[in-house]
């Protein structure tokens, strides 16, 4: 599928991204932001969801990078976390390409 969107909606889905991430660095939760945002200019649901996943995936990344190379983080002892965050992600996008997307 092919989406044409104006000018004038990527610059404020652009605005919108910048803002959410301020608020991913404050205090979290700019994916509130961001989803809604996405789903207002008519972007598929599941879309939606995964475009706003991959952009906190992003953040996540680099304030994670960021904690390891400062030493507040020591990865070895995340093992576990990890392997289970992993899972919940792989189950999440099972369930979701599998739910009806009629309400």
């Amino acid at each position: 599928m092919e989406y044409l969107y104006s000018n004038e909606t990527i610059f404020i889905l652009a605005l919108v991204g910048a803002l959410a991430g301020f608020i991913d660095a404050v205090a979290g939760g700019g994916g509130l932001i961001t989803l809604p945002a996405l789903l207002l200019v008519q972007i598929p649901p599941v879309q939606a969801l995964a475009t706003n996943k991959l952009q906190g995936s992003f953040g996540t990344l680099s304030a994670s990078i960021t904690l390891i190379k400062k030493g507040a983080v020591n990865i070895k002892t995340l093992k576990i976390s990890i392997l289970t965050c992993l899972i919940g992600s792989a189950l999440g996008t099972v369930a979701v390409q599998l739910s009806p997307p009629e309400p």
